[in-house]
């Protein structure tokens, strides 16, 4: 519902109110001859006007609250563009995407897969883990499970319970515990080609709707700044080749 909508649902919802107090009024009236019957009626007119009023505002503050985290998340996803945007470096980028990616929706582990020609996980870059526990996990994935499925056809993924799934292949040994899951493919115009998957959403809750629109817009922000950096990288590689000669 929009504001102006919400204006004019407020505007007719009180008139409505109005007028339909008059007429219950007027109809009750002549039966109320005693001042209790009509001390009576005013007061249920007026408590049935503190339930409208108290329905109208809390739908507006309902309303006030989505537009603020509206607001919130424009920021944040503001902030997270400039910081990925800032840098040229290839291998900065792509772990600042997948930092910032984690942070924007408050998850507590973050990836993102590099694919190669031959559609197989070239790297995998995390967010989250440390290195002592990427080193105890082992090698990292290829592409199987619930990574094949954005892997290979640029699927979105949200799921509350990712070890449900038909298709999860479970973890190896080390592995942190997750559970929840979002996942959408990193769309860039120039070799690139990637996947971000979120897991573990903060105090256990679940990925939302608003979630998978947000990491959405962010992973198109993130394809650009890939591109550009590998556009750089290009252009060095270009210009050490050309002193090379």
């Amino acid at each position: 519902m929009t504001l102006r909508r919400l204006k004019w649902l407020t505007v007719a919802s009180a008139l409505g109110f109005i007028v339909a107090l008059e007429l219950v009024r007027r109809a009750l009236y002549p039966y109320l001859p005693s001042w209790e019957g009509k001390l009576l009626m005013s007061a249920a007119v007026f408590t049935g006007a503190l339930f409208f009023f108290a329905a109208l505002f809390g739908i507006i503050e309902r309303m006030q609250g989505k537009l603020e985290r509206q607001n919130r998340e424009l920021l944040a996803l503001h902030e997270a563009a400039l910081d990925v945007s800032g840098d040229l470096a290839l291998e900065k980028v792509l772990q600042k995407v997948v930092d910032q990616a984690r942070a924007l929706v408050d998850a507590r582990y973050g990836a993102l897969s590099v694919i190669d020609d031959k559609h197989r996980i070239e790297s995998f870059i995390t967010s989250g883990i440390s290195s002592e526990q990427r080193a105890r996990i082992g090698d990292p994935p290829v592409g199987h499970g619930l990574l094949g499925v954005v892997l290979h056809a640029g699927h979105r993924l949200r799921m509350a319970d990712l070890g449900k799934d038909p298709r999860s292949l479970g973890f190896p040994a080390n592995h942190p515990p997750m559970k929840s899951l979002l996942a959408v493919p990193v769309l860039c115009k120039g070799p690139f080609r990637g996947n971000l998957y979120l897991t573990e959403r903060a105090e256990g809750l679940e990925f939302t709707s608003e979630d998978e629109a947000s990491l959405e817009r962010f992973a198109a922000t993130a394809g650009i700044a890939i591109d550009n950096a590998y556009l750089h990288q290009r252009l060095n590689d270009l210009a050490v080749a050309q002193e090379r000669l």
